[in-house]
């Protein structure tokens, strides 16, 4: 999926060059500007995504079934996605350690 998103990027910012060198020639046409705005908030949308898809700072991403396990099935050296206080998002960690009502990573 990174993958298509990268390609789709590159397109993207080669259409938003076509678009701007049609506007040095013809700055006023409203139809250009709502699609180099348009083209911009793609870029944008896409690049979140890309960042969102990302590993984490430990390394290659998860298998999601792995992801799907009942709580008491965890045991200590299992991966996991945690949220990071820093930034709220979520990266893979590993399960130190497990007590009754939470797991140190």
């Amino acid at each position: 999926m990174a993958d298509d998103l990268k390609s789709n990027l590159d397109s993207y910012y080669l259409q938003l060059q076509q678009v701007d060198a049609a506007l040095t020639t013809d700055p006023n046409n409203d139809e250009l500007v709502k699609l180099k705005e348009d083209l911009q908030e793609v870029i944008d949308l896409t690049k979140e995504l890309l960042s969102q898809n990302e590993p984490g700072p430990g390394g290659s991403s998860l298998d999601f079934e792995e992801l799907e396990k009942d709580p008491d099935d965890w045991k200590v050296g299992d991966k996991c996605m945690a949220p990071w206080a820093q930034d709220g998002k979520f990266y893979e960690a590993v399960i130190e350690e497990i007590q009754p009502d939470a797991c140190r990573l």
